[in-house]
């Protein structure tokens, strides 16, 4: 289809017109619509949830108390899955790529409620609740400069690893898995041996879910998710309308190739620092990580932004240091928390060994930008956001493009996902007029579409 425009652009363009000539862009027009039209297309995220429901058992009449918990308390969540906007396409997409029943990409909603920043007694973070260990066992990075068990992205990667290994130590019986993901593969063997003992039967003897003792907790757990599962796929029943949430990224990962300060990256996406903080919640300090992972998760439109202002500065104006040169009597701890740095931060960037540093020596201090930014990281941290935040906040979004050389209408409105007519009508442009590299279109679109028409 792409292909087809160009070639119908360049030929209007060249003003080469003939009765076949109309005839053929007729038919190709026509019959491109026509396949297009017979392909299958889901407007709605929920669509492409609910048809990957593969777990027989949210069918199960004991999770009727459940259910009726969701009937009964609506606002509470409409809340939860609001805090999924920005998440769960990718979510579902690598749950989808791996295969695995998609009632397992609803389970941060039992975990965390979708809450990035949630935090248990148990030191158990993130989304989807990891400690600290298991975090590390799955190879979520802990350490000064970022917390991967709160990184959205990452951390959905790992669930759906220690998922699958509990599914494959119980011989592929998820509702065992979920158990174990709750409270550990060791307590579910525990209480089969449990059970075969009582029964005189072989240890290892499979155990259905619902006849094991497990603790309280667990033995709720596991039906709740089921239950959660089966309320969405039945809400008209139950008369729930879930929250719109389109089936396209309303978030994408972008690339920075090396550290850059938070506040900086802010203003190269035209957003306020709390969301680039809200949206990458793993990070710890006012730069992302200097080993990497370099990359930030960003509203759709604003990643377009971004990237296009990264190329218009220095790689080296990415972060700051500061240039500090030791005085008598002072220690690296005395520096690092003069400059509100790191002791080991300071350390890797001045390949220092140990705690020994000699007067006269000269720094180099990573330090914020902007230095509010410790504070605004704290109060996030300690009142996140309740509502999606960019998507609170631009429903409707007026954005600029520059149009780049060999750009079509139709690759500039599937990029921002409204239909090339719509473009064409917002900015003024008629069938026929050429579009020249260096325009600046002014596209309007509404995030929260879920109807969003292809060219």
């Amino acid at each position: 289809m792409t292909q087809f425009i160009k070639e119908k652009q360049r030929i209007i363009g060249r003003g080469i017109i003939s009765l076949p000539l109309i005839l053929f862009v007729l038919l190709s027009l026509f019959s491109t619509l026509n396949s297009a039209s017979a392909a299958p297309s889901s407007s709605s995220l929920w669509d492409e949830v609910r048809s990957g429901f593969t777990l027989k058992e949210r069918k199960d009449p004991r999770l009727i108390q459940h259910i009726l918990w969701f009937k009964n308390n609506p606002e509470y969540l409409t809340r939860v899955l609001n805090r999924a906007t920005p998440y769960l396409y990718h979510i579902v997409k690598r749950a989808k790529k791996r295969k695995l029943p998609l009632e397992l990409v609803l389970l941060p909603a039992i975990e965390s409620a979708f809450r990035v920043y949630a935090y248990s007694p148990g030191n158990a973070s993130g989304l989807w609740q990891f400690i600290p260990s298991t975090g590390k066992s799955y190879g979520l990075k802990q350490n000064w400069w970022i917390d991967e068990r709160r990184s959205p992205l990452e951390s959905t990667e790992a669930a759906f690893y220690f998922l699958q290994d509990m599914a494959r130590e119980f011989n592929g019986d998820w509702l065992l898995a979920l158990a174990a993901y709750n409270t550990g593969a060791g307590n579910v063997r525990k209480a089969m041996r449990a059970y075969n003992k009582e029964r005189g039967q072989v240890a290892n003897t499979h155990v259905d879910f619902w006849e094991l003792k497990l603790p309280r907790e667990t033995r709720g757990y596991v039906p709740r998710l089921l239950a959660l599962a089966r309320f969405i796929e039945e809400s008209d029943k139950y008369g729930y309308t879930l929250p719109a949430i389109p089936d396209h990224p309303l978030t994408i990962a972008v690339e920075t190739k090396q550290q850059i300060d938070i506040s900086l990256a802010a203003k190269l996406a035209e957003l306020p620092q709390q969301d680039i903080y809200q949206l990458n919640a793993g990070l710890n300090r006012w730069a992302t990580p200097p080993n990497g992972p370099h990359q930030l998760l960003l509203p759709h439109t604003n990643a377009v932004l971004f990237n296009d202002n990264l190329q218009k500065i220095d790689r080296k104006m990415f972060t700051k240091w500061d240039r500090h040169i030791v005085a008598a009597g002072e220690s690296l701890s005395e520096i690092a928390e003069q400059y509100n740095s790191n002791i080991i931060a300071i350390q890797q960037r001045n390949k220092i060994d140990g705690h020994t540093i000699l007067t006269g020596d000269a720094l180099f201090i990573p330090s914020p930008m902007d230095p509010s930014t410790r504070k605004l990281m704290d109060d996030i941290s300690k009142h996140p956001s309740e509502q999606p935040y960019f998507i609170a906040k631009m429903a409707t979004q007026t954005i600029t493009y520059k149009v780049k050389p060999d750009d079509t209408l139709s690759e500039i409105a599937e990029q921002f996902y409204i239909s090339t007519k719509e473009l064409m009508r917002q900015n003024g442009i008629n069938d026929g007029d050429i579009l020249k590299a260096g325009t600046v279109l002014a596209i309007t679109i509404n995030v929260t579409e879920t109807s969003p028409t292809r060219p």
